[in-house]
């Protein structure tokens, strides 16, 4: 098998500082959500990425001035391929330990894997080959999580793996089963959100999500609780990574929601409401600062 090499998917919050926005106490209005793709290598390569769909917009991430703005990360994602640039078929989500961008030593980084139909696995960052944790369980997600690697399986059983690659059972069972499970940590609270298809999944057919639960793990008493209200929160589940981030941060924005960013299923889902809406009937959140579309017509595409 060829060497496999991770590169990251990170989500920056982007703000006007005070001094600069002429109306600080409405900073939402002044504050956005961007994806941007590392591909590392030692060649420092930066791309601008659709936040719906992943794809590129032809052209390296703007240069832009730091004094303009207050930059901070919100999530951090990572996909996987071969130098010769192949697709790299069957991985689902991938977690790394120690981060390698952080790690001077990334030769000794572990990349954690779910891939072929949940299967968990583990390889140096130039390994060659896979080695599995668990071949016995079908897990859905995988996060980093108080510096572990967590886990959740079908039934909603979290795990996190310690050093010597065993796992450690870290919450009950969900009390219903969906049919895919996502883990999403919010102002450092572990959640579980359990995603219901319209369909079973089989050859050929994309079910479709129709409702979602989510729960809230009670780590004192050791029992999730189900949480039906998000508040200001909202939960954003994407392929490569789930995070939440404060409603009022950001403009068009509206709290208590999930936001699904699949490509084959994409939606809001309003708790209050229980129902899923397609993003082009809300004010769409994934808009980039007004100076960038003017330089770069065609981030308009796709964007607003």
């Amino acid at each position: 098998m060829a060497i496999l090499y991770p590169f990251t998917r990170t989500f920056y919050r982007l703000k006007l500082p005070d001094d600069v926005n002429p109306n600080p106490s409405t900073c939402s209005s002044k504050s956005w959500l961007v994806k941007v793709e590392d591909f590392g290598f030692g060649f420092g390569l930066k791309y601008l990425l659709n936040p719906l769909t992943n794809l590129h917009f032809g052209f390296t991430f703007p240069r832009i001035n730091l004094l303009d703005y207050q930059i901070v990360e919100v999530s951090k994602g990572y996909e996987i391929q071969s130098l010769s640039e192949m697709p790299i078929v069957g991985v689902n989500k991938l977690v790394l330990f120690p981060d390698y961008v952080c790690n001077n030593s990334f030769y000794d980084t572990v990349i954690y894997a779910l891939y072929h139909e949940g299967k968990l696995g583990y390889k140096k960052y130039r390994g060659r080959n896979w080695t599995l944790v668990d071949d016995l369980c079908r897990y859905d997600d995988i996060i980093a999580y108080k510096g572990k690697p967590y886990v959740v399986d079908k039934w909603g059983i979290v795990s996190w793996i310690d050093s010597s690659m065993k796992l450690i059972e870290f919450s009950p069972p969900i009390p219903d089963f969906g049919n895919q499970k996502h883990l999403v940590e919010s102002r450092g609270e572990l959640y579980v959100v359990d995603r219901f298809f319209d369909t079973e999944r089989r050859l050929h057919h994309l079910p479709k999500t129709f409702t979602f639960d989510v729960y809230k793990l009670d780590q004192e008493c050791g029992r999730w609780v189900t949480v039906e209200n998000l508040g200001d929160r909202v939960f954003i589940l994407g392929k490569d990574s789930s995070f939440s981030v404060s409603a009022s941060e950001f403009s068009g924005w509206k709290g208590n929601c999930i936001y699904l960013t699949y490509e084959d299923d994409k939606g809001v889902f309003d708790l209050e409401t229980g129902e899923i809406v397609d993003f082009q009937d809300w004010s769409h959140p994934f808009r980039l600062p007004p100076s960038w579309l003017n330089s770069n017509p065609r981030l308009n595409v796709g964007l607003r």
